[in-house]
């Protein structure tokens, strides 16, 4: 758990991050943004413990689900990500899958981009 001065400062070095072009990459600012948004609205809900860090998890998921453009592999990300020896949140996994899901369509929807596959495959002509 964080509290309210740690997940403000998390969100804001992390934008300037990206927006500055930090060393490391735009992908960990971005699940540290996800997962500092999603802090804060667990902490405004109440949530416990457990909630808190399945819903960090989601926001996380779904801020990689928009960047890569890839739910499922944002959401499985974020789900290990957090753990020394792989998956176990497995509780978070279905939560963080459709969040990410949702995330990926909104971004699509907003930035006019088509809700379908992002390749045409045309069969070549003899």
């Amino acid at each position: 758990r964080h509290d309210d001065l740690t997940s403000g400062r998390m969100i804001v070095v992390s934008l300037l991050s990206v927006i500055g072009g930090g060393s490391l990459g735009p992908e960990a600012p971005i699940v540290a943004l996800g997962g500092g948004l999603a802090d804060l609205v667990a902490k405004l809900f109440n949530f416990g413990p457990a909630e808190q860090s399945v819903t960090a998890i989601c926001g996380m998921g779904a801020g990689l689900a928009i960047f890569f453009d890839n739910a499922l592999g944002g959401s499985l990300f974020a789900c290990e990500v957090l753990h020394r020896f792989g998956l176990e949140y497995y509780e978070a996994i279905l939560p963080a899958l459709w969040t990410a899901l949702v995330a990926q369509l909104s971004s699509r929807a907003l930035s006019g981009r088509a809700i379908g596959p992002l390749w045409d495959f045309t069969v070549a002509e003899k």
